[in-house]
């Protein structure tokens, strides 16, 4: 910026820099009136563009040469250590004092509070010493703000370093690359680079000290809070090492979403860039539809990737958040078991060392390992196409189609898996611990209860094995399907289950663990009541998800947009995504095999339909040669130009008008070639019949080791019959549906279990369902739920959603069944009888 103001830290002092002084002149002007761009100060020298560039510019010459001469790939990220490692080492000196200063101001504060607990006025020794220990508190205090924003300001400004520096490489090699180079990348993936990619540097630096402070930290708080609670440190230490691989794991799933999100990105802005440079084209051939799809089912699946990126960061998040909790309570849990008494000191220590460790290693080191690869996936794919040693653009639609054609992790259902079991294990140990910690902890004070125990235990025994099968049966059932959102019902019963046995073990630890209870009859009848109420809780669960929806309450009509083919079905209270599941299992048995084929119309019709259009002569003009022949004027030739246009708009009129009778004609000729082939086929497949009856006849007179096989009749009959049921699914349009091996394998089948030729052609005359074919047409499609309300929300009267396939959608349409008033009406039995009265004129 021309005429900015000089940089103050340029020339501030060292207690400046220290306390930040040099911003004071900002930060007054901005306290007055809204910061403008004149108030910005200029760059420092050593963080322009040019020098940051050119300085990493050298290392990577300097690694190219290197690695030329070993035959080996140059490495980015060992151009950029090699540049940067100097300055960043040494601000690992200050992450370590930070860190080490968090480890310390525990245990001062824990001295403090040992003072006040065993207050003594007279000792003035021991007041001295507290005052030491709030000195060093206080200094601790002070210290850590001063190394906490010292650190991030100057670690910041690496990384800041880092991204100018790229940039600068990036650009100038934008502006280097030749035609062909040119062709290999887009504007859009070079922009993507500069104002995406290249923010991860600012990230990376961050946390990247704490890969190595983190581990001396935790051993730090390991000693000391042995020193201070014993053991039972271990426990809360085994939690978080626990958690720590677990977020390491999310932290390297979100790496790789990341890198598969970032192939994607380049893939859709490749693919904007060159709809947005043809848009002309697309316009005037009407290809607005096909491309939108195209861009749609890009961006689709790179939103995929980002959900899945987001679930883990959630969960990541959440075990941070949760993880102080659950250490302490199985810290202390432990600590009051074994015997010991807590004490203020002992827990305020024993939280704040917990709370120093608990950042580093629930939340810095796994965004370090996080941000690392993902900042190293990124700028893999980020470089494509710019660089003799980076990946070409056909590696990128190669790379992509792996990662579309693989099967990902489903994180979810693995997560919900886990958490099931984990949850069944808690339910089911518990009523076991009920009874075997008191004969571990008090044995000597129990009270002996004799046969009534032994009988409880049976009823435990059974009760717990009968709650294993019926949870089994319910719960751990293989999935049908994969929904896209949670089942409400089945979390609030699992939230219910959790709640209800925390319950239990608070009050067991309050009126049992406590007073060491030693009615042992007591606590045997206490397991048996939680057995007890977890089994009606079972019931509640078969009524809210099995019963519940085994009574009909809408009425649903399924429409296959591209035929039209419709069922309808009777749904009881059900969520759209079940009811959406409920009704793609019925359309694999109900409706008929999807066939593209049969919607296209012939080349003829589209011929004919072309044909019949109207044609304007927009322009006007006559052709050259005629005007130019003598006595053509150009009123004459404009006459003639609007004669025959009007010519040609009647004759395709007249076209246009006896279309319905071409189409008639071409139906019914399809239809008589259809029965033409169809009386073949027949013919064709009763004379292969009889052919295997005469050779089966034939057989039984041989001996047991000549008989041939049911498939090697098959293939030597299929022969005779392969031609005429070619020509009938080729004229049917159905022969993609069937392969030679399929129809090998039925005959097989027939010839096997002695069915009749009409058997046989009944799977090849009429369209069955979809699972009777192969798998290709139906296993590996994926279904797509488009519902403008929550798909969780259960059905509603006028409810509309739409399941996606690939080439084809179901439109569904709920509508509720009407509430039905019945009314009697008696009869009198005697209404129905009649008299004959006979009076005297008549003849009888």
């Amino acid at each position: 910026m021309e005429n900015a103001k000089a940089n103050p830290a340029a020339s501030a002092n060292v207690f400046s820099k220290i306390f930040f002084c040099w911003l004071n002149p900002l930060f007054s002007i901005g306290y007055k009136r809204t910061l403008e761009e004149e108030d910005m100060y200029d760059v420092l020298p050593e963080d322009r563009s040019e020098r940051l560039g050119q300085e990493l510019q050298r290392h990577w010459d300097l690694n190219v040469e290197k690695m030329a001469k070993t035959t080996q790939t140059p490495s980015l990220s060992r151009a950029i250590i090699c540049c940067y490692w100097k300055p960043y080492a040494v601000l690992g000196f200050f992450t370590l004092v930070e860190e080490s200063i968090r480890v310390v101001q525990p245990v001062f504060l824990g001295k403090i509070i040992q003072y006040f607990e065993s207050y003594d006025p007279s000792d003035s020794a021991a007041l001295h010493r507290a005052l030491g220990y709030a000195a060093g508190l206080s200094f601790c205090s002070i210290s850590l703000a001063l190394t906490h924003h010292l650190y991030f300001y100057h670690v910041q400004r690496i990384g800041m370093k880092v991204r100018v520096a790229m940039c600068h490489m990036i650009y100038k090699k934008a502006l280097c690359l030749s035609s062909a180079a040119m062709g290999k990348t887009t504007t859009g993936q070079i922009v993507n680079l500069l104002s995406n990619d290249v923010n991860k540097f600012d990230q990376v630096t961050i946390f990247l000290h704490f890969l190595w402070v983190a581990p001396i930290q935790v051993a730090a708080v390991v000693g000391l809070l042995w020193a201070e609670i014993g053991p039972s440190c271990l426990v809360g230490m085994v939690v978080l090492m626990i958690l720590m691989p677990t977020q390491t794991m999310f932290g390297r799933l979100f790496s790789k979403f990341r890198s598969q999100t970032a192939v994607l990105t380049d893939t859709r802005i490749r693919t904007m860039n060159e709809v947005v440079s043809g848009m002309r084209i697309i316009k005037m051939y009407a290809w607005e539809k096909p491309f939108a799809a195209l861009v749609s089912d890009i961006r689709r699946k790179e939103i995929s990737k980002v959900l899945k990126s987001s679930h883990l960061r959630g969960l990541n998040m959440a075990s941070f958040f949760c993880a102080s909790k659950i250490i302490l309570f199985c810290t202390f849990t432990v600590y009051v078991l074994l015997g010991n008494t807590l004490s203020a000191s002992r827990v305020f220590v024993t939280v704040s060392l917990y709370a120093s460790v608990r950042l580093t290693v629930t939340l810095f080191f796994p965004n370090a390992i996080e941000d690392t690869d993902d900042n190293w996936g990124e700028t893999t794919t980020a470089v494509t196409g710019t660089s003799d040693h980076s990946l070409s653009q056909e590696d990128i639609v190669r790379i992509t189609k792996d990662l579309e054609d693989s099967v990902g992790l489903d994180c979810r259902r693995y997560f919900t898996l886990t958490l099931a079991l984990v949850l069944g294990l808690l339910v089911f140990l518990t009523p076991l611990a009920f009874l075997v910690i008191p004969h571990v902890l008090w044995p000597d004070k129990l009270q002996s209860c004799g046969t009534a125990c032994e009988g409880l235990y049976i009823s435990v025994a059974f009760k717990l094995l009968i709650l294993l099968l019926a949870v089994w049966a319910l719960f751990f059932r293989p999935p049908r399907a994969g929904l896209p959102r949670v089942f409400v019902f089945r979390a609030l019963l699992a939230v219910l289950v959790l709640l209800f046995v925390m319950s239990y073990w608070l009050f067991y630890g309050v009126r049992i663990l406590d007073p060491q209870d030693e009615n042992y009859q007591g606590i045997v009848q206490y397991a048996v009541s939680l057995v007890d109420a977890l089994l009606f809780i079972h019931y509640l669960a078969i009524v809210l998800l099995e019963l519940r929806q085994l009574r009909p309450y809408h009425s649903v009509t399924v429409t296959r947009s591209t035929d039209g083919e419709t069922r309808h079905y009777n749904l009881g209270q059900l969520s759209i995504q079940r009811a959406a599941l409920a009704i793609i299992e019925h359309y694999y048995c109900d409706f008929p095999v999807h066939n593209p084929a049969l919607l296209s119309a012939s080349k003829s019709r589209a011929a004919k339909h072309l044909a019949g259009l109207k044609v304007y002569n927009v322009d006007g003009e006559f052709p050259a040669a005629q005007a130019e022949e003598p006595g053509n004027n150009a009123a004459t030739a404009a006459g003639l130009a609007q004669s025959q246009s009007r010519a040609m708009i009647a004759a395709a009129a007249r076209r246009r008008d006896t279309s319905h009778n071409e189409l008639y004609y071409e139906e019914a000729e399809h239809e008589r070639r259809v029965r033409k082939r169809r009386a073949r086929l027949v013919v064709a497949v009763e004379e292969a019949f009889t052919h295997i009856k005469r050779l089966q006849e034939e057989e039984q007179k041989k001996s047991p080791g000549d008989v041939m096989d049911p498939r090697e009749a098959a293939q030597a009959i299929f022969p005779s019959m392969a031609r005429a049921l070619q020509k009938y699914l080729r004229t049917t349009k159905q022969q993609h549906c069937h392969s030679m091996e399929s129809i090998q394998q039925h005959l097989a089948f027939c010839v096997t279990n002695n069915m009749t030729p009409k058997a046989f052609l009944e799977s090849y005359l009429s369209a069955g369902p979809t699972l009777q074919y192969s798998k290709d047409h139906w296993l590996s499609r994926q279904w797509t739920l488009v519902s403008e309300a929550s798909v969780t929300s259960g059905l509603k009267d006028g409810s509309v959603f739409l399941l996606k396939c690939a080439d084809f959608s179901l439109v569904v349409t709920a509508k509720k069944l009407p509430y039905i008033h019945m009314t009697e009406e008696y009869i009198d039995p005697k209404s129905h009888k009649f008299v004959l009265r006979l009076q005297s004129e008549t003849s009888v």
